[in-house]
């Protein structure tokens, strides 16, 4: 059976739909990091022993924890500790990776191919593991985890900046440059950093998501923001033993988490194509 105009029609409205639900949601995420105060009146770190283990409710919209805090106020200002990691290890890392890269580019063949098999044995590491050996080294907290997932990162960047670099050094334009007499740094400047900035800025559009997961995830192994500071994977550390007898601390957390990878991805998708 083909597919009719109307069939594709229906398909675009359902990617726009997808579109600006993604961004309805992320931006609700952003305000809480920015102002949290706006969407809670509540302490996040106010506790109510009377009130422990309540259900989702009027008072209570996602329930309380073991020890009567609000769910849903401690999730809206774990949003900064668990938004702010992520993106600002994604932005680092992808810096590092495109100086590098660009920098490495500029070696000689024999040196860029010692450098590209540097890059291959780190890029056959888990990032995640290899933000787990260097918070051995700096030990847990915030500012490790920042560390260890922007330097674990720098890899996976460095990689598509050299690529992007090395095929620029060889093209139709830089030739010409050249033949005009244009210096060796314009030529750098204007023909091979901005055509490895492109394909960084896509990988890094994508990488956000990834990067509030590994910081949920060590925060729940215990390694980054510690209680009773609000925090989303953190969270789901304090509440696994409670999940029999309070779902809703489990479900909210993780959705928290899922929803905003999930909107992430979308937009980052969106972002690649337009760059394409």
């Amino acid at each position: 059976m083909s597919k009719t105009p109307t069939h594709f029609s229906l398909i675009r409205a359902g990617r726009r739909a997808l579109l600006a639900t993604a961004a309805i949601f992320l931006a609700f995420v952003l305000l809480a990091v920015v102002v949290p105060q706006v969407l809670t009146s509540g302490d996040p770190l106010n506790t109510n022993a009377a009130a422990a283990f309540e259900p989702p409710g009027i008072d209570h919209p996602l329930g309380t924890d073991q020890v009567g805090r609000d769910v849903y106020t401690r999730i809206i200002y774990g949003a900064l500790p668990s938004v702010s990691v992520g993106f600002t290890a994604t932005v680092t890392s992808a810096v590092i990776g495109l100086l590098l890269g660009i920098g490495f580019a500029q070696f000689s063949s024999r040196a860029r191919y010692s450098v590209s098999r540097s890059i291959e044995v780190l890029m056959a590491l888990p990032e995640f593991l290899i933000a787990l050996f260097i918070i051995a080294f700096l030990g847990k907290g915030p500012i490790a985890v920042l560390i260890a997932l922007s330097l674990a990162g720098v890899p996976a960047y460095l990689n598509v900046a050299r690529n992007a670099a090395v095929t620029a050094r060889v093209s139709e334009s830089v030739s010409m440059a050249k033949v005009l007499g244009l210096s060796r740094t314009r030529i750098l400047y204007r023909y091979i950093t901005p055509t490895s900035v492109q394909p960084v800025i896509g990988l890094a559009s994508l990488g956000v998501g990834f990067m509030i997961l590994s910081a949920a995830g060590l925060s729940y192994l215990g390694l980054g923001v510690q209680p009773p500071s609000p925090e989303w994977g953190l969270m789901l550390a304090e509440s696994r033993e409670y999940f029999e007898r309070a779902w809703w601390l489990v479900l909210f957390p993780g959705l928290a988490i899922t929803c905003t990878v999930g909107a992430l991805t979308v937009l980052a998708r969106a972002l690649r194509a337009a760059l394409r």
